[in-house]
């Protein structure tokens, strides 16, 4: 059916590379699932290549309707989809066409959300492809609109949410549009560090909070338009007097990491072996340290300007494919977890940066990022464990607060 998508511009260059891609999605380390419709269409196919293949590699359990059948290889210790041919194409596109794609097949990367009706469309940054287009493009985070034609019924959508749940008042469209513009122009501003646009995101959140709690809407407003207006007029904030908390940062971060290093199988191996990279370009073979940090750190410093559009892309493309300021990661209208999320993915993603950088001597290429930002998110947006564990491990030390969190952030 065709629908009007609201997009990035990034989305109409997209087109899967299939066999050339380095890091293909055809793997059943992403554990393949296919819904019982699906499972039966499979295994009684006319086509004697796709039904021979079904019966040898999908794995059924019968207790799940969504998750009927499990993708398996052709033989033990491939990777690679069972119904993945010779030339590295898919057997049941080729033979049955794009509709006869599982869910996951059909949608993946994709990522569609539905805002008060509007259909929004975006993409995974695990896909390699996709991370390319998203982080190294200067206008591949314009907006755009366009109708596209996709099947309803393959197409699986993320987010479905009303944004009155969210704003319990008749303004609720105007005060979410308000608000997720102006949050995207924060962390746009360029004249700003990128580290200072997630602070002053943090103050914005910890200002709104307490009124849209308390469901004072018209305070919301308010506070929209200072901040909108501040923006506008050009003024200079300073962020300086901040303190940053080296000790803090690298016990939460450390922690993190060495939750993923015990994890060193299947689809999270290759993130792995870039943070093995990572801890020894910060620690060397004496392990990491406040002052080796430092060190590691004071070496991205001349370098790291290089970066500032691809950090800002990655945190736009979070903000659009998220639904931010949105909290769907909880069933709670607490502002506050979705900025959590989005500051911690990017403490991660520039602590590995700072890494690499040091591990190739200041001559960290791009695409060695890009690779980065795909293996992170293959294993952090992926799976909802990992995302939880951050929020605990901050939890547990009671510094699940904006103050500390921007120590870590200037850090």
């Amino acid at each position: 059916m065709t629908h009007n998508y609201l997009m990035p511009k990034y989305m109409t260059r997209f087109q899967c590379i299939g066999p050339t891609c380095e890091d293909t999605c055809c793997n059943v380390e992403w554990s393949i699932f296919l819904d019982k419709k699906t499972t039966m269409q499979y295994l009684n196919c006319p086509q004697d290549s796709v039904r021979n293949i079904a019966k040898r590699t999908i794995n059924i359990n019968k207790n799940d309707k969504l998750q009927y059948g499990t993708m398996g290889s052709k033989k033990e210790g491939d990777s690679l989809c069972g119904f993945c041919n010779k030339e590295g194409l898919c057997e049941v596109h080729a033979k049955l066409g794009e509709k006869a794609l599982s869910v996951t097949c059909y949608t993946y990367p994709k990522i569609v959300n539905i805002i008060n009706g509007q259909r929004e469309l975006s993409a995974q940054l695990s896909c390699p492809e996709v991370a390319r287009l998203i982080l190294l493009e200067e206008d591949s985070l314009e907006f755009i609109e366009d109708k596209l034609e996709f099947d309803d019924g393959k197409l699986s959508v993320s987010v479905n949410i009303n944004t009155s749940n969210i704003f319990n008042c008749k303004e609720h469209e105007k005060i979410f549009w308000d608000l997720r513009l102006l949050i995207i122009r924060i962390i746009s501003s360029r004249s700003y560090l990128i580290e200072d646009r997630l602070v002053y995101l943090g103050i914005l959140h910890n200002k709104l909070q307490p009124s849209i709690q308390g469901e004072d809407y018209i305070q919301v407003q308010k506070i929209i338009a200072s901040y909108t207006e501040q923006l506008d007029s050009g003024e200079v904030i300073d962020f300086g007097k901040i303190k940053p908390d080296v000790n803090l940062s690298l016990d939460i971060i450390l922690k993190v990491i060495n939750n993923i290093l015990k994890n060193n199988t299947g689809r999270f191996k290759d993130y792995a072996d870039i943070t093995e990279k990572v801890m020894k370009g910060i620690g060397g073979e004496n392990g990491i340290t406040s002052s080796s940090y430092y060190n590691a750190k004071d070496e991205w410093s001349k370098v790291k300007h290089k970066f500032n559009l691809l950090l800002e892309n990655y945190l736009v493309q979070q903000l659009f494919s998220t639904l931010y300021p949105i909290n769907i990661y909880e069933q709670n209208n607490n502002l506050f977890v979705s900025y959590f999320i989005l500051a911690f993915k990017f403490i991660l993603i520039k602590f590995n940066i700072i890494g690499l950088n040091n591990y190739y001597k200041n001559r960290l290429e791009e695409q060695r990022i890009v690779e980065m930002i795909a293996r992170f998110s293959k294993v952090i947006d992926h799976d909802k464990n990992y995302l939880s564990f951050m929020k605990a491990e901050f939890e547990k030390n009671n510094i699940l607060k904006l103050s500390y969190l921007i120590m870590i952030i200037k850090n």
